[in-house]
């Protein structure tokens, strides 16, 4: 605080010249007290660096160098005390509960990151959240807007990043520091790739066949492999052109085979659907491939012709034992 100004009036009755000396005590005396150098004014401007009680007066002195007896004279004033109370700060808040870091997928909902902070005084706290790539909770860079006693850390980007927060006191009533601040421990929050089922691998695809009108139905198959731990699944289609997509679903054809009906003439495109699904994938969990279309023609049947008669055979009547008529 400013220096308190000590100040004495003083007269005198005669020519003299008055000079002062300021004194310092820790008594409530004003005798037996310490010169202060150069405090030689009718005030004095006393110390306010130390807290404690302090006493000081002043010793006015009179010089008359044409009295003939002594030439000077003294006078003290009273001893007066300063004061200098200790300053009182904005207490540190104290973080009861630190934030908790998360490990999370990609795109997850964001994880809350808290903390729990409490103060001594009649201050109010606020916070202020940082982001940081390394492990320290200081030299981070200001998250905007993050300002609560908690935060949702974003999950769009595939990393870790570490997060602290500075919780702060403000105490206008303090007569010192108005404020005072204090930092959490920094948390890691990992955001994962996400992993997605592997998509499946045909390694033989089906074979056309052509095939005659009402003969055994001819067996598609194909063969296909996952390179993760998913399971497969199929579904057949069927279509009028050589075409592996915009086909017709065959109901209950869903085996790796598919036994192609042959009761009508003509030709047919078949293909499969091969299915992946992985339910411990953390992003899509099901994934496709299609097969290669192919054709079964289905031959109308071709019947022996029917003999056509020209001549018919004629009857005759003989005498018996004649030669026998030809027919």
């Amino acid at each position: 605080a400013s220096s308190p100004s000590l100040s004495v009036a003083a007269t005198v009755s005669d020519s003299g010249t008055l000079s002062y000396q300021w004194y310092s005590s820790t008594t409530s005396s004003n005798s037996g007290g310490t010169v202060i150098s150069g405090a030689t004014s009718a005030s004095y401007a006393a110390p306010t660096l130390a807290a404690g009680t302090t006493y000081y007066y002043v010793v006015v002195t009179n010089t008359n160098s044409s009295a003939t007896g002594s030439q000077t004279v003294t006078e003290t004033s009273s001893a007066v005390s300063v004061t200098v109370n200790a300053l009182t700060n904005a207490a540190t808040p104290i973080i009861g509960t630190q934030p908790t870091g998360a490990t999370v997928n990609e795109g997850a909902s964001s994880p809350s990151l808290s903390v729990a902070a409490t103060v001594s005084d009649s201050g109010t706290l606020s916070y202020q959240w940082y982001s940081s790539t390394t492990s320290s909770s200081s030299g981070g860079t200001v998250i905007s807007g993050a300002t609560s006693a908690s935060y949702a850390a974003p999950t769009l980007a595939v990393g870790t990043t570490y997060y602290y927060v500075v919780v702060t006191n403000t105490n206008s009533s303090a007569t010192g520091s108005q404020t005072a601040s204090t930092t959490s421990s920094a948390v890691s929050v990992t955001v994962n790739a996400l992993t997605n089922a592997a998509t499946p691998s045909i390694g033989t695809q089906p074979t056309g066949v052509t095939v005659n009108e009402g003969a055994s139905s001819p067996s598609l198959s194909v063969a296909a492999a996952v390179s993760d731990s998913g399971t497969l699944s199929y579904q057949w289609y069927s279509s009028t052109t050589s075409s592996n997509s915009g086909g017709t679903v065959i109901s209950g054809a869903t085996s790796a085979s598919y036994a192609a009906p042959t009761l009508a003439a003509g030709t047919t495109y078949y293909y499969v659907v091969v299915t992946n699904i992985n339910s411990s994938a953390t992003g899509s969990q099901t994934a496709t491939e299609t097969s290669s279309a192919v054709s079964v023609t289905v031959n109308a049947l071709t019947n022996a012709a029917t003999p056509i008669i020209g001549t018919q055979p004629t009857g005759a009547t003989v005498n018996e034992g004649a030669s026998s008529p030809s027919l």
